[in-house]
């Protein structure tokens, strides 16, 4: 990693932290942890450090907190025993890896039947983030490890996609799209069954409304590529399209709890783009996005955190488009400043022309049902209810008090 590369990823986010960063942080160069985990996932031979087994403990807690142990294994394979972890903690590695693969198989049936009965009911649908990353352009399946699965449909099918998970058992924990729609993206639903991931039934992929208003659902349904799974297929977004909501995902929603396994997808996402033609299509859809600031960022820490290397005609950052004026007023709000109950009213309200729901919408995100709290915050009686809404509430207190100051 280059020094200015990483001041001036900070320059341009300065809010990122990573998860697991309190054990090892990717920005610092001097740590010899860090170097070693980032010369594996970029492919390279390294001596590894002489740790002690509680040190390589602790790197195997961090891979886990960046979702990249599965990913991470993978790349050891390639590489001659003498530049790998000692053996035990390969082992671990390998046990963690073969774990995930059957996973994955549950996974597969559970998306199997999710897909078959939407289409049954003639709904069309598209899988989104990690489930679809993993078969489009992972290695391996269990390479990329997600923590849910993320369905997008459109809006007017959203009471119909409802009724079909709810005839699969799901039980939706917070039906939120017909009262509160403009400050959500989705509705949450869980199946009581081992083994069985949560599902989010998108209906908008940002929720914030000034994002929310640059991205024509109708477009990326009729952009959509088709997957091949393990004996069935599904609908997914176009490299572009899937490209750029990683990139505003990662810079807008993601930026406190940032995960290497999304630098990752990056990386994947950019090597998908083949030719001349699908850059162009990047800069002009991160134009209409307000997704420059975000393109940019998520192509950098590829670049320094993974040795991602560009086509020669885009290397030149002064060559992209520069971000119009309000979507830099939009990424200030995030990125530059201590953040403000009236920066997230800005994010979330922006050009909303309904305002009655505004008093809904905050309701909502200050007492959300009890079956939602429920699942998220293990509630078990109506004491037990009122700690967890302070609880979720203490949890907004990093997103106000992290800033550049």
């Amino acid at each position: 990693m280059v020094k200015g590369d990483i001041e001036h990823l900070r320059t341009l986010h300065p809010n990122i932290r990573f998860d697991g960063s309190k054990i090892f942080d990717p920005f610092d160069m001097s740590d010899p942890s860090s170097n070693y985990i980032l010369s594996v996932l970029r492919g390279n031979c390294s001596i590894p450090p002489n740790f002690s087994e509680e040190k390589w403990e602790k790197i195997l807690v961090f891979l886990r907190k960046n979702w990249i142990s599965e990913y991470f294994f993978w790349r050891l394979q390639d590489l001659p025993k003498c530049f790998q972890p000692p053996q035990q903690i390969v082992a671990k590695l390998r046990k963690g890896f073969l774990a995930t693969t059957a996973r994955m198989l549950q996974l597969d049936l559970q998306l199997k039947e999710i897909t078959e009965a939407f289409d049954n009911e003639g709904v069309e649908i598209l899988v989104l983030k990690g489930p679809a990353l993993a078969m489009m352009v992972y290695p391996h399946p269990a390479a990329r490890v997600g923590s849910d699965i993320d369905l997008l449909i459109l809006p007017e099918m959203m009471q119909s996609g409802r009724k079909i998970l709810q005839k699969l058992n799901y039980t939706c924990l917070q039906p939120r799209y017909d009262q509160v729609r403009p400050f959500y993206k989705d509705e949450v639903f869980i199946k009581i069954k081992k083994g069985f991931k949560m599902v989010e039934l998108h209906w908008a992929l940002h929720c914030f409304s000034v994002l929310t208003k640059r991205v024509n659902i109708e477009d990326l349904f009729s952009r959509a590529i088709k997957v091949e799974a393990n004996q069935y297929s599904f609908k997914a977004l176009a490299p572009v399209d899937a490209l750029i909501h990683r990139a505003l995902n990662n810079a807008f929603m993601h930026f406190m709890d940032m995960r290497l396994i999304w630098v990752i997808d990056i990386e994947f996402l950019v090597k998908n783009l083949k030719t001349s033609d699908d850059w162009e299509l990047l800069r002009d859809r991160s134009i209409n996005s307000y997704a420059c600031l975000a393109i940019e960022l998520g192509i950098r820490m590829a670049n320094v955190f993974l040795a991602l290397k560009l086509p020669e005609a885009f290397q030149n950052y002064s060559n992209w488009p520069s971000p119009c004026k309000k979507e830099q007023k939009v990424w200030n709000r995030i990125a530059y400043k201590k953040r403000s109950m009236l920066d997230l009213f800005y994010l979330y309200h922006w050009n909303l022309r309904d305002i009655s729901t505004i008093p809904m919408s905050i309701f909502y995100s200050l007492f959300p049902p009890k079956a939602y709290m429920k699942h998220f915050y293990r509630v078990s009686g109506n004491q037990s209810l009122y700690f967890s809404y302070i609880r979720r509430w203490l949890n907004w207190i990093p997103f106000f008090s992290k800033s550049n100051d």
